[in-house]
């Protein structure tokens, strides 16, 4: 059995976040409707089209998530991205219920188009390691930084051995459905979707896999609870944790073998890019270091 990264394909092309599913892409499988902009952080990566002067762009279909992390910056999967050029991706921001118009959903809901896009350079098509990137949005987000109060999800800022056996938050408006016919027909919900897993001890982590063809690697993190899972369509989102009073990200959707399955789901350790230095035209939006 091969395993399958997590975006849900909104068209039917075979390449980037288009692939077919072998390594299936995160879903949240037992979760719950989340309460409506408790995690306003949350993204939609959307395909979308201008129709004339309408302010918004008209949204064809979901295929991953991400947080936003800074106004005009979104933390995603590199996954997702793979082979797309930015002018195709447009991020949905503010947003709970995407069956609605954006204004009818939140006064400062919006459809965003992407203006660049930074995959992680390490990041391995193979093996998902380091599966990570980094969307900069044409304008910032609207509600991103109100009256003094943030909108955006927090980089973890805990020791990395505190990130094991952790109590964590996955989100997501991928399927929630984990049966064979869903994974060719997914039940996709409208209104976000939490799930509370835990995640692992590395080395039980590494363990889970042996004899399959994936490895796991410093730049992953496995989280799970009997029963719930994240899965397609959720790749890209957020797993984060409330420490320190904040909501902050420990890792990010990237793969699994199925949903809900005996093996855990997946996640790019958000702490592997820590260190890593970015380009100074995006570092400030992030406050990450500049490259040197």
């Amino acid at each position: 059995m091969t395993a399958t990264a997590l975006a849900y394909a909104a068209s039917n092309g075979t390449d980037g976040h288009h692939r077919a599913l072998a390594r299936v892409e995160p879903r949240i499988i037992n979760g719950e409707e989340a309460m409506p902009f408790k995690y306003s952080f949350m993204a939609a990566l959307v395909s979308a089209e201008r129709n004339g002067n309408a302010p918004e762009p008209v949204v064809s279909g979901l295929f991953c998530g991400g947080a936003l992390i800074g106004p005009k910056a979104v933390l995603t999967a590199a996954h997702c991205v793979r082979g797309t050029p930015a002018g195709d991706v447009f991020v949905a921001v503010h947003r709970h219920d995407l069956s609605k118009p954006a204004n009818e959903d939140r006064e400062c809901s919006k459809t965003i188009a992407v203006e660049k896009i930074y995959s992680h350079p390490s990041y391995n098509t193979n093996t998902y390691s380091n599966d990570f990137a980094l969307l900069v949005l044409k304008e910032a987000a609207p509600c991103a930084v109100v009256g003094g109060k943030t909108e955006l999800a927090n980089m973890y800022s805990g020791p990395d051995r505190t990130t094991e056996n952790l109590d964590v938050t996955a989100t997501g408006w991928g399927n929630t459905c984990n049966n064979f016919i869903c994974s060719i027909f997914p039940r996709l919900p409208s209104k976000l979707q939490e799930v509370e897993v835990t995640t692992l001890i590395q080395s039980d982590c590494s363990r889970a896999f042996r004899g399959t063809d994936s490895g796991i690697d410093s730049s992953m993190i496995c989280a799970a609870k009997p029963g719930k899972d994240t899965c397609q369509g959720d790749s890209g989102g957020p797993l984060f944790a409330l420490y320190q009073g904040m909501y902050q990200l420990v890792g990010v959707t990237s793969w699994g073998y199925g949903c809900a399955s005996d093996t855990p789901g997946v996640y790019s350790r958000v702490s592997a890019i820590a260190s890593l230095r970015l380009p100074s035209v995006i570092a400030g939006l992030v406050g990450y270091p500049t490259a040197k």
